[in-house]
């Protein structure tokens, strides 16, 4: 039996108007505050995973820059390759039949 795994996702906002967008949508943060990432100290919002899908879904309408950070349990923040959606199958082939 295995056990799940617990993330904690994070934006941060690279300009302005992306800070100034999420902050107007403030109930979509847990929490807002500076943060100890992989790379420094960051000012992130703590969010859920539904909202780092709506907000990557909206990134070009909205017109906003963003990075995403992820936490695996108790570990270290670090930058993540946020990839939504199911995982892909290659398709096999059928068979040719044996004459």
């Amino acid at each position: 039996m295995t056990k799940e795994r617990e993330y904690r996702w994070y934006l941060e906002p690279l300009d302005a108007h992306t800070n100034e967008v999420l902050a107007r949508n403030v109930g979509i943060a847990e929490e807002i505050g500076e943060y100890s990432t992989t790379e420094g100290s960051k000012h992130l919002y703590l969010v859920d995973r539904e909202v780092i899908r709506y907000v990557k879904q909206s990134q070009t309408t909205l017109h906003i820059c963003f990075q995403i950070y992820v936490q695996e349990g108790s570990g270290q923040i670090r930058l993540s390759k946020f990839v939504d959606g199911k995982k892909r199958r290659l398709k096999r082939w059928p068979r040719r039949a044996k004459s």
